[in-house]
Protein backbone atom coordinates (compact mmCIF):
# COMPACT_ATOMS: atom_id res chain seq x y z
CA UNK A 1 0.00 0.00 0.00
CA UNK A 2 1.34 3.40 -1.03
CA UNK A 3 2.02 5.78 1.78
CA UNK A 4 0.29 8.93 1.58
CA UNK A 5 1.54 12.09 0.91
CA UNK A 6 1.94 15.01 3.15
CA UNK A 7 0.63 17.90 1.89
CA UNK A 8 1.52 21.23 3.37
CA UNK A 9 -1.54 24.19 3.43
CA UNK A 10 -1.00 27.76 3.24
CA UNK A 11 -2.79 28.67 6.14
CA UNK A 12 -0.06 28.05 8.31
CA UNK A 13 1.79 31.37 6.58
CA UNK A 14 -1.76 33.08 5.74
CA UNK A 15 -0.87 36.02 7.52
CA UNK A 16 3.09 35.71 7.93
CA UNK A 17 5.09 35.40 4.05
CA UNK A 18 1.72 34.18 2.28
CA UNK A 19 1.52 31.61 -0.33
CA UNK A 20 5.73 32.13 -0.97
CA UNK A 21 6.45 31.49 2.64
CA UNK A 22 4.34 27.88 2.45
CA UNK A 23 6.65 26.94 -0.75
CA UNK A 24 9.40 27.45 1.11
CA UNK A 25 8.45 25.67 4.24
CA UNK A 26 7.09 23.24 2.33
CA UNK A 27 10.92 22.71 0.86
CA UNK A 28 12.12 23.13 4.12
CA UNK A 29 10.83 20.46 6.09
CA UNK A 30 10.12 17.92 3.68
CA UNK A 31 6.38 18.27 2.52
CA UNK A 32 5.54 16.36 -1.10
CA UNK A 33 3.95 19.11 -1.89
CA UNK A 34 0.96 22.00 -1.22
CA UNK A 35 -2.50 22.71 -1.24
CA UNK A 36 -3.43 26.33 -1.30
CA UNK A 37 -6.17 28.82 -0.90
CA UNK A 38 -5.80 31.14 -3.07
CA UNK A 39 -5.86 35.11 -1.80
CA UNK A 40 -8.02 37.06 -4.58
CA UNK A 41 -4.89 38.74 -5.92
CA UNK A 42 -2.84 35.19 -6.17
CA UNK A 43 -2.46 34.67 -10.31
CA UNK A 44 -1.29 31.29 -12.11
CA UNK A 45 1.68 32.64 -13.35
CA UNK A 46 2.80 33.38 -9.89
CA UNK A 47 1.61 30.07 -8.86
CA UNK A 48 3.94 28.57 -11.85
CA UNK A 49 7.03 30.69 -11.14
CA UNK A 50 7.41 29.46 -7.03
CA UNK A 51 6.36 25.78 -8.29
CA UNK A 52 9.78 25.97 -10.80
CA UNK A 53 11.89 28.34 -8.04
CA UNK A 54 11.09 25.86 -5.24
CA UNK A 55 10.64 22.74 -6.78
CA UNK A 56 7.14 21.85 -5.10
CA UNK A 57 4.17 21.33 -7.06
CA UNK A 58 0.44 22.09 -5.88
CA UNK A 59 -1.32 19.09 -5.40
CA UNK A 60 -4.88 20.69 -4.57
CA UNK A 61 -6.60 24.04 -4.22
CA UNK A 62 -9.13 25.30 -1.38
CA UNK A 63 -12.17 27.32 -2.74
CA UNK A 64 -13.09 30.04 -0.69
CA UNK A 65 -15.94 29.18 2.17
CA UNK A 66 -19.29 30.39 0.51
CA UNK A 67 -19.90 30.37 -3.19
CA UNK A 68 -21.62 33.56 -4.22
CA UNK A 69 -22.55 35.09 -0.68
CA UNK A 70 -21.84 38.49 -0.01
CA UNK A 71 -20.48 39.68 4.20
CA UNK A 72 -23.64 40.01 5.52
CA UNK A 73 -24.97 36.41 4.60
CA UNK A 74 -21.92 34.66 4.99
CA UNK A 75 -21.95 36.21 8.75
CA UNK A 76 -25.30 35.24 9.51
CA UNK A 77 -24.46 31.14 8.69
CA UNK A 78 -24.04 29.42 11.47
CA UNK A 79 -20.69 29.53 12.89
CA UNK A 80 -19.17 30.17 16.53
CA UNK A 81 -18.40 33.74 17.11
CA UNK A 82 -14.88 33.40 16.61
CA UNK A 83 -15.25 32.50 12.64
CA UNK A 84 -17.91 35.59 12.69
CA UNK A 85 -15.41 37.41 13.59
CA UNK A 86 -13.00 36.37 10.47
CA UNK A 87 -15.46 36.22 8.08
CA UNK A 88 -14.95 39.87 7.16
CA UNK A 89 -10.76 38.59 7.06
CA UNK A 90 -11.68 35.60 4.83
CA UNK A 91 -14.55 37.84 2.58
CA UNK A 92 -11.87 40.81 2.21
CA UNK A 93 -8.56 38.02 1.56
CA UNK A 94 -10.56 35.49 -0.16
CA UNK A 95 -13.65 36.77 -1.98
CA UNK A 96 -16.51 33.76 -3.41
CA UNK A 97 -15.58 30.00 -4.80
CA UNK A 98 -17.48 31.46 -7.85
CA UNK A 99 -14.94 33.87 -8.81
CA UNK A 100 -12.19 32.65 -7.03
CA UNK A 101 -8.61 32.56 -8.57
CA UNK A 102 -8.21 29.00 -7.36
CA UNK A 103 -10.28 27.95 -10.56
CA UNK A 104 -8.30 30.10 -12.79
CA UNK A 105 -5.15 28.15 -11.27
CA UNK A 106 -6.65 24.75 -11.91
CA UNK A 107 -7.48 24.89 -15.33
CA UNK A 108 -3.65 25.99 -16.04
CA UNK A 109 -2.65 22.98 -14.11
CA UNK A 110 -5.51 20.94 -15.71
CA UNK A 111 -2.66 18.72 -16.98
CA UNK A 112 -1.48 17.70 -13.71
CA UNK A 113 -5.25 17.48 -12.45
CA UNK A 114 -5.01 19.00 -8.85
CA UNK A 115 -7.98 18.27 -6.56
CA UNK A 116 -10.24 21.18 -6.26
CA UNK A 117 -11.76 21.62 -2.59
CA UNK A 118 -14.91 23.02 -1.68
CA UNK A 119 -16.99 22.91 1.62
CA UNK A 120 -19.91 21.38 1.71
CA UNK A 121 -22.47 23.25 2.30
CA UNK A 122 -20.90 25.61 -0.89
CA UNK A 123 -21.77 22.39 -3.10
CA UNK A 124 -25.30 23.68 -1.33
CA UNK A 125 -25.18 26.70 -2.36
CA UNK A 126 -23.60 26.39 -5.94
CA UNK A 127 -26.30 24.12 -6.57
CA UNK A 128 -26.26 23.33 -10.53
CA UNK A 129 -23.20 24.86 -10.67
CA UNK A 130 -21.42 21.66 -8.89
CA UNK A 131 -22.34 19.41 -11.75
CA UNK A 132 -20.51 21.16 -14.18
CA UNK A 133 -17.45 21.33 -11.94
CA UNK A 134 -17.15 18.28 -10.80
CA UNK A 135 -17.18 17.67 -14.73
CA UNK A 136 -14.83 20.06 -15.65
CA UNK A 137 -12.07 19.66 -12.63
CA UNK A 138 -10.93 16.67 -9.42
CA UNK A 139 -13.41 18.13 -7.28
CA UNK A 140 -13.18 17.02 -3.20
CA UNK A 141 -15.62 17.99 -0.71
CA UNK A 142 -15.03 18.57 3.18
CA UNK A 143 -17.44 17.90 5.76
CA UNK A 144 -17.90 21.21 7.86
CA UNK A 145 -18.82 21.92 11.42
CA UNK A 146 -22.32 20.15 12.48
CA UNK A 147 -24.78 22.62 13.43
CA UNK A 148 -28.68 21.52 14.01
CA UNK A 149 -29.71 23.78 10.63
CA UNK A 150 -27.62 21.47 8.56
CA UNK A 151 -28.66 18.11 6.46
CA UNK A 152 -26.49 15.28 8.29
CA UNK A 153 -24.36 14.82 4.61
CA UNK A 154 -23.05 18.57 5.32
CA UNK A 155 -21.08 17.29 8.71
CA UNK A 156 -20.85 13.47 8.10
CA UNK A 157 -18.66 12.31 5.67
CA UNK A 158 -19.98 8.86 6.05
CA UNK A 159 -23.56 9.83 5.37
CA UNK A 160 -21.94 12.26 2.32
CA UNK A 161 -19.99 9.24 0.55
CA UNK A 162 -23.57 7.39 0.68
CA UNK A 163 -25.21 10.26 -0.54
CA UNK A 164 -22.76 10.76 -3.45
CA UNK A 165 -22.54 7.87 -4.62
CA UNK A 166 -26.61 6.96 -4.62
CA UNK A 167 -26.70 10.06 -6.31
CA UNK A 168 -23.89 9.09 -9.10
CA UNK A 169 -21.98 12.24 -8.10
CA UNK A 170 -18.37 12.18 -9.43
CA UNK A 171 -16.40 13.77 -6.33
CA UNK A 172 -13.77 12.51 -3.67
CA UNK A 173 -14.38 13.17 0.41
CA UNK A 174 -12.01 15.28 2.87
CA UNK A 175 -12.54 14.14 6.75
CA UNK A 176 -12.00 16.99 8.51
CA UNK A 177 -11.89 15.43 12.63
CA UNK A 178 -11.71 18.96 13.70
CA UNK A 179 -15.02 20.02 11.91
CA UNK A 180 -16.07 16.81 12.95
CA UNK A 181 -15.58 16.91 16.40
CA UNK A 182 -18.43 19.29 17.30
CA UNK A 183 -20.77 16.39 15.95
CA UNK A 184 -19.15 14.20 18.74
CA UNK A 185 -19.15 16.65 21.71
CA UNK A 186 -22.81 17.18 20.87
CA UNK A 187 -24.68 14.27 19.32
CA UNK A 188 -24.30 11.31 21.76
CA UNK A 189 -22.70 7.82 19.96
CA UNK A 190 -21.13 9.63 17.00
CA UNK A 191 -17.58 7.84 16.41
CA UNK A 192 -15.45 9.80 14.53
CA UNK A 193 -13.08 6.58 13.78
CA UNK A 194 -16.43 4.28 12.60
CA UNK A 195 -17.70 7.67 10.43
CA UNK A 196 -14.05 7.50 9.13
CA UNK A 197 -14.43 3.88 8.45
CA UNK A 198 -17.43 4.87 6.31
CA UNK A 199 -16.52 7.88 4.19
CA UNK A 200 -13.19 6.37 3.35
CA UNK A 201 -11.50 9.95 2.27
CA UNK A 202 -9.42 10.46 -0.17
CA UNK A 203 -7.69 13.47 1.75
CA UNK A 204 -7.36 14.15 6.03
CA UNK A 205 -7.21 17.52 7.30
CA UNK A 206 -4.59 18.21 10.07
CA UNK A 207 -6.78 20.98 11.68
CA UNK A 208 -7.62 20.33 15.70
CA UNK A 209 -9.31 22.97 18.05
CA UNK A 210 -8.97 21.07 21.26
CA UNK A 211 -6.26 23.12 22.38
CA UNK A 212 -6.41 26.34 19.87
CA UNK A 213 -8.18 26.66 16.70
CA UNK A 214 -6.52 25.22 13.46
CA UNK A 215 -4.17 23.27 15.76
CA UNK A 216 -1.87 19.88 16.29
CA UNK A 217 -4.11 16.62 17.94
CA UNK A 218 -3.70 16.12 21.37
CA UNK A 219 -2.66 12.82 22.56
CA UNK A 220 -5.24 11.05 22.53
CA UNK A 221 -6.47 12.38 18.88
CA UNK A 222 -3.77 11.20 18.10
CA UNK A 223 -4.46 7.59 18.87
CA UNK A 224 -7.67 8.52 16.89
CA UNK A 225 -5.98 9.52 13.94
CA UNK A 226 -3.49 6.39 14.48
CA UNK A 227 -6.70 4.12 14.51
CA UNK A 228 -8.59 5.72 11.33
CA UNK A 229 -5.21 5.64 9.04
CA UNK A 230 -4.82 1.36 9.82
CA UNK A 231 -8.08 1.29 9.00
CA UNK A 232 -7.87 3.50 5.31
CA UNK A 233 -4.90 5.31 4.57
CA UNK A 234 -6.05 8.30 2.10
CA UNK A 235 -4.35 9.69 -0.87
CA UNK A 236 -3.03 13.21 1.17
CA UNK A 237 -2.55 14.32 4.16
CA UNK A 238 -2.77 17.92 4.86
CA UNK A 239 -1.08 19.74 7.67
CA UNK A 240 -3.73 23.01 7.90
CA UNK A 241 -2.77 24.73 11.37
CA UNK A 242 -2.95 28.30 12.03
CA UNK A 243 -0.02 30.00 11.50
CA UNK A 244 1.51 30.19 15.56
CA UNK A 245 1.67 26.43 15.16
CA UNK A 246 5.20 25.03 14.58
CA UNK A 247 5.13 23.31 11.36
CA UNK A 248 8.43 21.24 12.03
CA UNK A 249 6.75 19.93 15.07
CA UNK A 250 3.42 19.00 12.80
CA UNK A 251 5.82 17.24 10.15
CA UNK A 252 7.78 15.18 12.46
CA UNK A 253 4.10 14.50 14.25
CA UNK A 254 2.83 13.09 10.96
CA UNK A 255 6.02 11.44 9.75
CA UNK A 256 6.41 9.83 12.94
CA UNK A 257 2.62 8.45 13.16
CA UNK A 258 2.82 6.85 9.77
CA UNK A 259 5.92 5.26 10.57
CA UNK A 260 3.79 3.51 13.25
CA UNK A 261 0.75 2.25 11.33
Amino acid sequence: MQSPQLLLSNTSSFFFGGIKAAFQNARKYGFDGLEIIPYRWTSPGEILSLEKRYGIKVAGIHLPPWWNKNLWQAVREPSSLFEKTLAPVWHLFLGSARNSAGLAIARVLAERKPYVLMHSNVTVEAANEFSALTKAFDIVVENITYYPQYAPPLWDPGLARQKYQANGVRCGLVFDPGHFSRAVAKLPGTNPVETYKQARPEIIHISYNSATVHGLPNSEEQKELQAMLKIHQPRYIVLETNPFVSIKKGKEMLDGLLKSI
